[in-house]
């Protein structure tokens, strides 16, 4: 039997408190570890004490574990890769995904959208449409670049710069993008929001995780640890849209376990925020185990943690041997070229 669940009784019970404090406890620490990592990251240098010595101060500043540097998000993983390539696998993507779409939502109507994976669906849409838009900037910052290392090199002239300024400070190139560290450019708003949404769709599955292998094998881009809070945002905030649709329409829940007449409703609301926060992304479990104590958190390119589970194991191992600082290598092919065989899980 359908019950109503406009109905007051249905929201004002035991069951509806034990899931919304499982949930909101869930977005509360999103939005504590949003707070406490992000800020720092916005800044390439580190936590900036008063004691430190001339050596140290000569040094540039450390890049933030959550720095996200604009070429990472057009420039493929390897040099040898054109961007160009980058660029035709995302409008191909885009164009792809936005028929899939677009032919949903005609043959099934609006309703889709109440469906956790069409919401998913969308995102990755927007991230290949988002990234289309970055790679052709890319591919025309390389070009430029190219452009004018070679016309330099075919006339072998000299150019004199104003005095104090350079005439080849990319950093004035546009206004947008004005952060500079170690010679590259921290990206602005919509380079961050390229990451953030990268660090949503690891968790995909479907005919998702194709594209989205596709571009995780070929960008550059990193996966910090505490953007893990946007996963969980994203997920309380499905559950929350759902429960306003339904407390002012009576429809048809699309998972049933979300339904809140069901005894054991709170136990499946439980486990949903265990398995966002653990789970969430497969990947995000092997970085909180290369968290050091007074350090900032390891980050490492998403392209190379296909294997995550072997890379473990490589890390047991060479610990063994007294390897207290490791990173990725260029590309996962090269870890598995580069792990001698008498290594073992």
């Amino acid at each position: 039997m359908a019950v109503d669940t406009t109905a007051p009784e249905y929201w004002l019970n035991w069951r509806f408190m034990l899931c919304a404090i499982w949930v909101y406890s869930c977005m509360i620490l999103a939005f504590f570890l949003i707070w406490k990592y992000e800020a720092g990251s916005s800044s390439p240098g580190g936590n900036g004490d008063g004691g430190v010595d001339s050596e140290e101060a000569a040094r540039p500043p450390r890049a933030a574990s959550g720095v996200v540097y604009l070429e990472d998000c057009w420039k493929p993983c390897l040099e040898q890769i054109h961007p160009g390539w980058l660029l035709a696998f995302r409008v191909m993507s885009f164009f792809i995904l936005a028929s899939i779409l677009v032919v949903d939502v005609v043959v099934d109507g609006w309703s889709v959208f109440l469906y956790y994976t069409q919401w998913t669906f969308l995102l990755v849409t927007l991230y290949f449409g988002l990234g289309s838009v970055l790679s052709i900037y890319g591919c025309y910052q390389y070009s430029y670049k190219n452009c004018g290392d070679r016309s330099g090199a075919d006339h072998g002239t000299y150019i004199i710069a104003p005095t104090g300024e350079s005439a080849y400070n990319h950093s004035i190139k546009n206004p947008c993008y004005s952060k500079m560290h170690g010679g590259k450019e921290i990206a602005g708003f919509w380079g961050y929001l390229f990451q953030i949404m990268f660090q949503l769709l690891l968790g995909t599955h479907s005919i998702n995780v194709v594209f989205m292998i596709g571009d995780t094998a070929l960008n550059s881009l990193h996966f910090p640890w505490f953007r893990i809070a946007y996963f969980m945002l994203w997920t309380g905030v499905f559950v929350n849209v759902q429960w306003i649709i339904h407390a002012n329409v009576s429809i048809w829940w699309p998972y049933p376990f979300l339904d809140l007449t069901f005894p054991k409703a709170p136990v499946w609301y439980t486990l949903d925020e265990i398995l966002t926060v653990f789970g969430g992304s497969s990947a995000a479990l092997p970085l909180l185990c290369f968290i050091r104590p007074g350090y900032e958190a390891q980050t490492i390119s998403a392209g190379k943690m296909v294997s995550s589970q072997l890379y473990l194991c490589a890390v047991a191992n060479k610990n063994i041997y007294g390897v207290t600082s490791l990173q990725f290598p260029s590309s996962c092919c090269y870890i598995l070229q580069q792990m001698p065989r008498t290594w073992s899980c």
